[in-house]
């Protein structure tokens, strides 16, 4: 442990640096040091989870769905180290629990996802999953979110979503790996304010209303008292991104603050670079 958080390492090992930083503090206040925050938890000796993602492959152009095969190999490659015991690889996570997978993809239909979402559901006979790893964006995130939640399992989120899911209150078996736009906001005008001094700044938001509290939050002025510009919401698809752009260049903004899932993020930078928005 040092001044910024905790290395989370196997006990037999002499490294000092040698795994994830990780800024959590317990309950009672301090930081996670020689015991792990999930050490005191039961958990079952079987934990099914689902993995809901986006097709493998794209049946119209043939072309392979890289940010899906990069999700299922990622939560494969947890599973196979969690799952083993004795590699001395944090072998105290879930050390008497065995990870079981079920995998189901929807393309971008409501009808589809709540097919796949109950198909995944009910892959271990029945029984309904321990909790549920959403990769979808928009719509699709809160259509996956709604039916898990009837069942009672667990839904763990892992992009940017809509600004709802940020009520606890609502979804109350709902955990967010990327923070909610509202709190992202804080921050990030704490930054912009104390850090940088900047003082006029542009918003590019998701259209499925990820970005919507962040405004909000924005205009209330707890830090100080940014100026923006402009606000714009772009969508899943990368048609229309060029055009909703160029529409920022002659507001005068250096600034931007993207409230985006990653793949859209990612276009809009290569967008913003290429037209001279970004510089």
């Amino acid at each position: 442990s040092d001044e910024h958080g905790t290395y989370l390492c196997g006990a037999d090992t002499t490294i000092t640096n040698c795994g994830t930083l990780v800024p959590v503090v317990l309950a009672n206040g301090r930081w996670v040091d020689d015991v792990t925050p999930y050490s005191n938890l039961d958990f079952p000796d079987v934990l099914m989870l689902g993995l809901m993602i986006e097709p493998l492959l794209n049946l119209t152009s043939g072309k392979m769905n890289t940010a899906s095969v990069e999700e299922l190999a990622a939560v494969l490659y947890a599973i196979k180290w969690i799952n083993n015991k004795t590699d001395g690889f944090y072998d105290d996570v879930l050390p008497n629990t065995l990870v079981v997978l079920a995998v189901e993809g929807a393309k971008n239909e409501a009808e589809a996802t709540i097919k796949a979402t109950q198909l995944t559901n009910d892959a271990f006979s029945g029984s309904p999953l321990h909790a549920g790893i959403i990769t979808y964006v928009g719509p699709m995130a809160a259509t996956a979110v709604s039916t898990l939640s009837i069942s009672g399992s667990m839904q763990v989120v892992t992009q940017a979503h809509d600004s709802a899911f940020a009520d606890v209150e609502h979804y109350s078996t709902l955990a967010m790996m990327v923070p909610s736009d509202s709190y992202s906001a804080k921050v990030m005008e704490h930054m912009a304010c104390n850090y940088f001094n900047y003082q006029k700044v542009v918003l590019i938001t998701m259209a499925s209303a990820f970005g919507v509290q962040a405004r909000q939050t924005l205009d209330a002025a707890e830090h100080c008292n940014l100026n923006v510009l402009a606000t714009i919401s772009v969508g899943e698809k990368k048609k229309g991104h060029e055009i909703l752009l160029e529409s920022v260049k002659g507001v005068g903004a250096r600034v931007f603050m993207l409230f985006l899932s990653p793949a859209v993020a990612a276009n809009v930078m290569e967008v913003g670079y290429r037209i001279g928005l970004f510089f």
